[in-house]
């Protein structure tokens, strides 16, 4: 019974499928039984993807805050003050990678959870270059904290 007051789904305009694409569909079909099964163990492989570029990105924020709060700590210290020449440009650093590693997270969060979603519904995800745009602020960050252990160990060398 209509009442009109159920929402009825737009059709979705889709290009006609290609020959390339029959035969990859026919393959998926052949090898897991349903393209809803194809999805399904897509989405557990791409999930285990995630979680180790998750882990990465929680381990850079953690570093960069323990480098923040240990750069501070060694500022407040009052017996430090002769040493101290030089810790604000690493705590500096710190702050920067931390930033940086936010941004990288966010940008992960958004790309994990719209490759999700185009699963759920059945549209193509994104581009590679897309996929792994999240990378470039993470490398960046890396190598910021990589700087400020470097100037840390240098310091710790001179004294």
């Amino acid at each position: 019974m209509d009442n009109g007051l159920e929402k009825k789904p737009e059709p979705v305009d889709r290009p006609p499928v290609t020959e390339e694409e029959r035969k990859r569909i026919e393959y998926i079909v052949k090898q897991y039984g349903s393209i809803q099964e194809w999805r399904k163990e897509r989405r557990v492989e791409m999930k285990d993807d995630f979680d180790y570029d998750f882990k990465i990105m929680t381990y850079l924020l953690g570093a960069h805050a323990a480098g923040i709060a240990g750069g501070l700590t060694f500022l407040k210290d009052k017996d430090n003050e002769v040493n101290a020449h030089g810790v604000g440009l690493i705590v500096s650093l710190f702050c920067g990678g931390f930033v940086i590693s936010c941004i990288a997270f966010v940008m992960f969060e958004v790309l994990r959870d719209s490759i999700f979603t185009s699963f759920r519904l059945g549209e193509p995800f994104p581009s590679y270059s897309v996929i792994y745009s999240f990378r470039i602020p993470q490398t960046l960050s890396l190598i910021v904290l990589l700087v400020a252990v470097g100037l840390i160990a240098f310091k710790t060398w001179q004294m």
